[in-house]
């Protein structure tokens, strides 16, 4: 599977390896979750998303579905510049060229072409239409003067805070079911905000939900492959899913082979993913697969 070899290799099956995607399953609207561990592109050290695996070893608090359309390439340059696939620009006048589209709060104010934050609580905030709940990819850049902390609300919820120095952040967020407002708030961070720039991250992502204690581990097959060992005590993920339906379909690869369970009824809620000393693959869609699907798949996992 994805470069290990459990059952089937050759120049025939990297053929149809090359010919098979898991996330053509998905098109024409299929819902679910689809978790490529083959590469570390799309892995995390944190759950924001500040912190690439670099390699064996490594915690992972967050990894990227790739059902919806988004691929991340390998290489070092921003995140924002090797990520594909993300919904459209939810932010109106980022760059602050006018006070437009912004609601400011205490003594918050635009001007110099910058959200200026001059005392605790000031804040600039605006609306983004439909990003309650989601993952969103962040970007803003920061010119600190002194002070302490700068906080981001996203639908409602506190949902990154820090010392913030000067520079560029990009951060994955993942909105509160609140409100859909952004907002930059000062605890106590005296200095500007610009070039904000907020996008959705279609999917449904695996993430550790409670501690970085918490986080399962990445490792190394002697012949390249990456998988996680996610015992479901020390470390493990989990994704939350919509309803998928009664004829669900639930597949992973792990050191024991490749597993397809169809006919299953998955609810809305968190799923956790299969506890395993390795797991290589993941993934789950609302609907039955073919023959045809099910022996394409298990082929490529296999491969």
């Amino acid at each position: 599977m994805l470069g290990v070899g459990l059952s089937v290799t050759g120049a025939a099956m990297r053929g149809r390896r090359r010919a098979f995607s898991p996330a053509a399953l998905f098109a024409g609207g299929g819902m679910g979750s689809l978790l490529d561990l083959s590469t570390l592109a799309g892995l995390f050290r944190d759950i924001h998303g500040q912190q690439f695996v670099s390699g064996a070893g490594d915690p992972v608090a967050l990894v990227l579905d790739g059902s919806q359309g988004i691929r991340v390439a390998e290489g070092v340059v921003p995140l924002s510049q090797r990520i594909s696939g993300l919904e459209a620009e939810m932010v109106a006048n980022g760059v602050f060229d006018t006070s437009a589209s912004w609601t400011m709060n205490n003594g918050a104010s635009i001007s110099g072409g910058v959200l200026n934050l001059s005392a605790a609580n000031d804040a600039g905030k605006q609306n983004l239409a439909g990003s309650q709940g989601k993952f969103c990819l962040v970007t803003f850049d920061t010119v600190k003067a002194g002070g302490a902390n700068l906080r981001i609300y996203l639908g409602g919820a506190i949902v990154w805070e820090a010392s913030s120095p000067t520079g560029f952040y990009e951060l994955i967020l993942q909105a509160g079911t609140v409100s859909d407002e952004l907002q930059f708030r000062s605890n106590g961070f005296l200095g500007s905000v610009d070039n904000v720039s907020a996008r959705v991250i279609p999917g449904h992502h695996a993430l550790q939900p409670v501690d970085d204690d918490h986080r399962p581990l990445l490792a190394q097959e002697a012949g390249g492959a990456w998988y996680l060992v996610d015992d479901q005590v020390g470390g493990y993920l989990q994704v939350e899913l919509p309803d998928l339906g009664s004829d669900a379909t639930e597949w992973w690869a792990d050191e024991t082979g490749v597993t397809i369970n169809s006919g299953q009824t998955i609810n809305t809620g968190a799923r956790l993913l299969p506890g395993s000393p390795k797991l290589y693959a993941y993934g789950v869609i609302n609907r039955a697969l073919t023959v045809a699907e099910t022996s394409s798949l298990t082929a490529f996992l296999n491969t």
